[in-house]
């Protein structure tokens, strides 16, 4: 039986350490172009940009099929139901995302096979990947906000809340300074 809470910050975890090495490989890759042109697809900024993108797509096919199959044994989720696949809608916007990184990175090689170098940064295989890479940015950022939604029904959340409102009420300043900002509250 799947965790889905602990599943879920190991995912997040993850998405963050991918997005952070996909955006160094993005900086990294712009000055390549620049600099040397493009002369094969696994470069290393290429490598940094897609490294996690097979385990990424494998999360979240997994998280995908976990969920549509406790949905369809009865359990009560939130999500959006696809083609019979449910899933939450930041799920379904990492797999869009990530589905669009795939197809950017090879229509990018067949730009380069049909017009060579790039004169320019901004083409459209490269347009579709930033776009793709974005929306799972994006995506990761809901995903965390949804976990923290389920947390904050959680009961070691209420505990934490309580020693935090205990510190402030002992005069101990704790940052941020109001409850609000430190749950970034209102969901």
């Amino acid at each position: 039986m799947l965790n889905r809470p602990r599943f879920i910050y190991f995912f997040c975890i993850f998405l963050t350490l991918y997005h952070l090495i996909a955006r160094i490989g993005l900086a990294i890759d712009i000055q390549w172009h620049l600099d040397v042109g493009r002369d094969r697809f696994l470069t290393p900024p290429h490598v940094m940009i897609f490294a996690g993108f097979p385990l990424c797509i494998l999360l979240s096919l997994y998280y995908l099929l976990v969920n549509t199959k406790d949905y369809k044994s009865g359990k009560e989720l939130f999500g959006i139901k696809i083609f019979g696949f449910v899933a939450p809608g930041s799920i379904w916007m990492i797999l869009l995302g990530m589905l669009t990184l795939g197809v950017g990175g090879i229509y990018d090689g067949y730009w380069h096979a049909q017009f060579g170098i790039d004169t320019t940064v901004i083409t459209p295989p490269h347009m579709l990947t930033l776009f793709g890479g974005l929306l799972a940015e994006f995506a990761s950022v809901l995903l965390v906000r949804d976990l923290i939604k389920y947390d904050s029904e959680n009961k070691d959340l209420q505990k934490k809340i309580k020693k935090i409102e205990k510190l402030r009420e002992n005069g101990i300043p704790t940052i941020p300074s109001t409850l609000e900002e430190e749950l970034d509250c209102n969901i």
